[in-house]
């Protein structure tokens, strides 16, 4: 009984030694061995237009085959100096009417300029005034614009103030451009003939509602780096506005518009250095266009 039961033993583990051979073989294939029953591997198929050298550069064009080679060369010429083309423009940037307090007045802003994108001689104005007195402000400017990147051009120049009395004549030297986020950026500094200085950022956004509707939100800061007591200028506070203006553009170069301005302008009091600071909101309708 006690060997039949020793052979018996043997046996089984006999007949479960091929089972724990291939409960081994994957420990195996894990060190390169094979599997039995799977297929050997296959190496990745030759393909020869992925290992060919990549072809020449061309050097024909496919518009010499249809028209004169020489006429070809001269208009790819003529492509190429595309930015030396010289073009003139008038924009007006704002021509509105607006509430001083009591008594309606005109406010404008606008550049005529000529010369290629990348120069351009730029000649601008803007200012305002009460009805039924001088005009509060008028200013002249003569500049000579370069791009220095796709987005920025710098500006160097004069401007000249007719008004308020007296008058300033002003070296102008800043910067504009889109900064990111779609910004209408402009930043000058001023550097009058009497030895004063001051400095003007502006920022505008175009936000389109629909195709037609745009609102332009817009801000401008005017800082004095000193006080001139005979222009009403103090360095203490700066004079600033900021506002949005709604437009309705029948054309893209024509354009009609609503707005209101809140404007805080510090003027300091004659012979004085004290500021006194005047703050108001004025509603406004004007037009906007560029020829």
């Amino acid at each position: 009984m006690i060997l039949r039961a020793c052979l018996a033993t043997m046996a089984v583990l006999g007949l479960a030694s091929p089972a724990r051979a291939e409960q081994d073989q994957p420990m195996a294939h894990e060190h390169g061995a094979m599997m039995p029953g799977m297929p050997a591997p296959q190496s990745e198929p030759h393909d020869p237009v992925a290992d060919s050298p990549a072809p020449p550069v061309a050097a024909d064009h496919a518009a010499d085959a249809f028209f004169p080679a020489a006429r070809m060369a001269a208009a790819r010429a003529a492509l190429m100096q595309e930015d030396r083309i010289s073009y003139a423009q008038v924009l007006i940037e704002r021509l509105e009417l607006r509430a001083f307090g009591d008594k309606a007045g005109l406010n404008w802003e606008g550049e005529a300029s000529t010369g290629s994108d990348r120069d351009r001689l730029v000649f601008a104005t803007q200012g305002e005034g009460r009805a039924g007195d001088p005009l509060d402000r008028a200013e002249l400017h003569a500049k000579w614009r370069h791009a220095i990147d796709p987005w920025f051009n710098v500006e160097v120049g004069l401007r000249h103030d007719l008004r308020p009395d007296p008058q300033r004549t002003y070296l102008l030297i800043g910067v504009e451009g889109l900064a990111p986020y779609w910004i209408d950026t402009e930043a000058q500094v001023f550097f009058s003939d009497k030895g004063d200085v001051h400095a003007r950022v502006e920022a505008a956004f175009d936000q389109r509602i629909t195709q037609r509707w745009v609102l332009r939100p817009a801000t401008e800061v005017n800082i004095a780096f000193q006080s001139v007591q005979e222009l009403g200028i103090t360095r203490r506070v700066p004079e600033w506005s900021a506002g949005a203006r709604l437009r309705y553009e029948i054309k893209p170069n024509l354009a009609p518009y609503v707005g209101f301005e809140w404007r805080h302008d510090p003027s300091p009091a004659k012979g004085t250095d004290r500021a006194g600071v005047r703050t108001s909101g004025d509603v406004l309708v004007g037009i906007s266009a560029w020829f």
